[in-house]
């Protein structure tokens, strides 16, 4: 009996020293009782929209203009005079943080309209006019200087392209052009209208303001803006045209419509 009991005892020691080897079969095991095995968290969702916003404005104040003469025997253009204009545009940007945004715009300006007639011989009168179509594209940069009881004075400044489209008609005793006229300045037929020309220059700006914020997306913006549209190029009757720089000085109303 006593062997018997030592047997037993001898064998529970052999099995007890075979059990540190056990844990190695864990590797065997499926991952996912594997320790440390928890499910990885899903992916954040993305945000789109933070700082963005879009803007629409209306700007009038005074602007360049080349004045029309009628005092020789074809009209002329003589120096600028001051006229008021109006535009309308849009655009969009992104605001970086409390101090800097940036944006894009395009305007539709006012177009400048001329008429006149000249005498052409008895009886003849030569009806000629002009047409010219301008816009502008611009990148802007502003800094805005705090928030004072909702307002939102800033100062900004801009560079891009002005456009400028011209086109216009010749008629003799206000009918269509047929066969042709005689330039009643240089004794010339002229058998073709105003010619059409489309002209692009660099254009920039300089703009201050306040914008107030009425909603959690929408702000009102009320500024000054000064134009330089560089040199547009006016046409009126063939050999007919001035050069001039024109510029434009605007009070601006708009919104800006922040996405996020």
């Amino acid at each position: 009996m006593r062997l018997g009991t030592a047997s037993v005892a001898a064998a529970l020691s052999a099995a007890a020293a075979l059990l540190p080897a056990a844990p190695a079969t864990a590797a065997d095991m499926p991952s996912y009782y594997a320790p440390g095995s928890t499910p990885a968290p899903p992916d954040a969702p993305l945000e789109f929209g933070t700082g963005w916003y879009l803007r629409g404005d209306a700007s009038f104040g005074p602007e360049d203009k080349p004045r029309l003469s009628l005092q020789s025997a074809a009209p002329t253009f003589g120096r600028d005079s001051t006229a008021w204009g109006y535009a309308f545009g849009g655009g969009g940007g992104y605001k970086f943080n409390d101090w800097f945004r940036a944006d894009i715009t395009a305007d539709y300006l006012d177009p400048f309209h001329y008429a006149a007639n000249t005498s052409c011989g008895t009886a003849c009168t030569v009806n000629h006019e002009t047409n010219v179509w301008r816009w502008d594209g611009l990148v802007n940069g502003y800094v805005d200087l705090g928030n004072w009881f909702g307002l939102t004075p800033y100062i900004g400044a801009g560079a891009g392209v002005a456009g400028t489209h011209q086109d216009g008609s010749i008629g003799i005793n206000g009918n269509a052009l047929a066969s042709g006229i005689t330039d009643p300045r240089t004794g010339t037929l002229v058998t073709s209208s105003v010619p059409s020309r489309t002209d692009y220059q660099f254009a920039w700006a300089a703009m201050a303001g306040f914008s107030y914020a009425f909603g959690p997306h929408m702000l009102a913006d009320i500024g000054y803006r000064y134009l330089d549209l560089g040199r547009t190029t006016v046409p009126l009757f063939p050999v007919t045209s001035t050069t001039r720089s024109i510029t434009e000085q605007q009070v601006r109303v708009g919104l800006r419509y922040m996405i996020d």
